[in-house]
């Protein structure tokens, strides 16, 4: 999905990653109105400036190994993309060539041809298996078609950025939530959040002005 292998600060990084998860992560809870006292926060504490950099490390992990994911299938789509006209053009090229009625006529001559319709046919066989061999060797093979479906990778990666983070699978998905819920807000809204808190009602989530103070700084990196 997302970040090459850190080459860059890990700020700009989480960007490209966060976009991409907080779609993965919107929840049906879109309308619901939030309540204090069955927030989110109740079940995995509240937001502190310690847990959005431990997120943020966690994100960075599970981005990069989704990354390692989506860049195999990319490179192993390109290889096959460069090999496939390369590939036919040189099998076109041999078809009904020198090589070709060499291989394709081996074994029809000479005191020992096939005489029966049963021997012909495993001759022909046994010439064009020989011949594949050859085209193989001359022209190289296409390479199969990469597979698109992330498997356990995704999950693991999840698995293992909660673990980077400190912190439970559903805490850190919670945490993935608020930040999201918390950075879509105008910056005007933040700045009203940093010093009184505020209520998201369409999302149904609750800030502190601490917690507002421990995410805000963070949210020109998502």
């Amino acid at each position: 999905l997302l970040i090459l292998a850190f080459p860059r600060p890990a700020e700009s990084q989480i960007g490209g990653f966060i976009k991409k998860k907080a779609g993965e992560v919107a929840k049906s809870e879109a309308g619901k109105k939030g309540d204090v006292s069955t927030s989110k926060a109740d079940s995995c504490g509240p937001i502190t400036s310690q847990k959005v950099q431990d997120f943020l490390r966690g994100l960075q992990a599970e981005g990069a190994a989704r990354n390692e994911f989506d860049s195999r299938v990319a490179r192993e789509d390109a290889a096959r993309a460069e090999a496939e006209p390369r590939v036919k053009a040189c099998r076109d090229a041999e078809n009904g060539g020198p090589t070709f009625q060499k291989i394709m006529t081996e074994g029809f001559t000479g005191a020992n041809a096939p005489s029966t319709g049963p021997a012909v046919q495993a001759q022909m066989d046994k010439n064009k298996g020989k011949y594949e061999e050859y085209l193989d060797k001359k022209c190289g093979k296409v390479p199969p078609p990469a597979s698109h479906d992330p498997g356990d990778t995704y999950r693991k990666a999840h698995a293992d950025g909660a673990k980077e983070a400190g912190m439970s699978e559903f805490c850190y998905d919670v945490l993935a939530d608020r930040v999201i819920a918390f950075c879509k807000l105008s910056n005007k809204e933040q700045a009203k959040a940093v010093e009184k808190g505020i209520r998201i009602e369409n999302v149904g989530e609750v800030f502190t002005a601490d917690e507002a103070k421990a995410v805000q700084p963070h949210c020109g990196e998502l």
